[in-house]
This record gives C-alpha cells, sequence and structure tokens, in this order.
C-alpha cells in the first residue's frame, strides 16, 4: 500500500518499505538474511500483551501496521553471524501512538521472551519521571497478563529469576551509571 500510493506517507516510510524490498533481493549478498520466526516473534509476544489505560484497559495491545512493519525489521533482519542486522531503532510519531506501551512491550521481550541469562534491560529517559513512563508500563503489563507467574515487580524494577534478568528505569539525573551492560534499552 505504501509503494503503490494507496496509503498516503511520507518520504521516510515510502524510504523504508523500498529499502525493505531492495533488502530481501539482495540480503545474502549483503552478508545478511531475514530470520521471518524472530521478526514475527516479537509481534506476537507483544500483541499477547495488554493496554492497561484509559478506554483499552484489558483488551489486547494489537499493533497497527507500521508498528508490526518497523518490529519486524529491527527483529527479523539478522547478520551472517545471527546477530540483528539493526541495533538501534529510532521512531518518531505523534503523541498517543502507543510508543510508551510498544517500548514496554519491546522491555519485556528482552527481559523474559529472549531467554538471555542475566539480561540487562533499561527504559532510559533526561528524568527519572520520563524513564518511569515506560517501565510503569511494563509493570502494568505484568502485573495484567500471565507473566506475573513468572516476573517479579518491585517498585523500580522487574526481575526474572530464573534467568537472574531486570528491568529497570534509568535517567541521566539520577547520578552516574558505570558497569552496566544492557541487552534492551
Amino acid at each position: 500500500d505504501v509503494i503503490s500510493g494507496r496509503k498516503v506517507c511520507g518520504k521516510y516510510e515510502i524510504g523504508a518499505c523500498l529499502r525493505y524490498l531492495r533488502d530481501k533481493q539482495t540480503a545474502i549478498d549483503k552478508g545478511f538474511y531475514l530470520d521471518i520466526p524472530a521478526g514475527e516473534r516479537i509481534i506476537h509476544f507483544i500483541q499477547k500483551l495488554k493496554h492497561t489505560k484509559d478506554k483499552w484497559a484489558g483488551k489486547p495491545l494489537l499493533l497497527e501496521p507500521w508498528q508490526m512493519f518497523d518490529l519486524f525489521n529491527l527483529f527479523g533482519w539478522k547478520r551472517a553471524n545471527g546477530k540483528r542486522r539493526f541495533r538501534i531503532g529510532y521512531i518518531r510519531v505523534a503523541r498517543k501512538n502507543g510508543k510508551t506501551a510498544i517500548s514496554a512491550g519491546v522491555g519485556l521481550y528482552g527481559l523474559y521472551a529472549e531467554q538471555i541469562t542475566r539480561a540487562e534491560v533499561y527504559s532510559v529517559a533526561t528524568t527519572r519521571d520520563q524513564a518511569k513512563l515506560s517501565f510503569n508500563d511494563a509493570a502494568a503489563i505484568v502485573k495484567a497478563t500471565a507473566l506475573n507467574k513468572r516476573l517479579k515487580v518491585f517498585r523500580d524494577s522487574i526481575s526474572y529469576e530464573a534467568t537472574g534478568s531486570f528491568f529497570k528505569p534509568l535517567s541521566a539525573d539520577y547520578g552516574v551509571h558505570d558497569g552496566g551492560s544492557p541487552s534492551t534499552v
């Protein structure tokens, strides 16, 4: 729909779709491949989570097509060594487009679904209050879903004891933080 013009969108969205189609044709030559199950796994995981606010509270967190496209690209493309092609994703959309809930879902995916031993997941922002927005969403999601049987929510962390992993808010106004080894931010 984006490429054909049936969906009105900007040049960056069109460019991302064109790159995706081009990369599907040239991936092997460039040293990467599309791991479709990995791209689908994050989407399925997030869509099993539940909204925790407003009129959507208790309803499944259903992703819009553009959100699925972004997550699929970030998690599905791999380098020849099996590591993700993209280490950083930058999503810039207007307010009320689900950035906080999706970020919480990605954090919970990194904490729980990827099964990384001693994973360090952070919700990062300039101020502590900002960093806690996504973290608080994640904590509320855990409490509202079956994840509450496996993850423990504390005031400033969510832990997954089976792998020794945690999810914490982190901010510039909270002091200096050295020694961390983040797996998802």
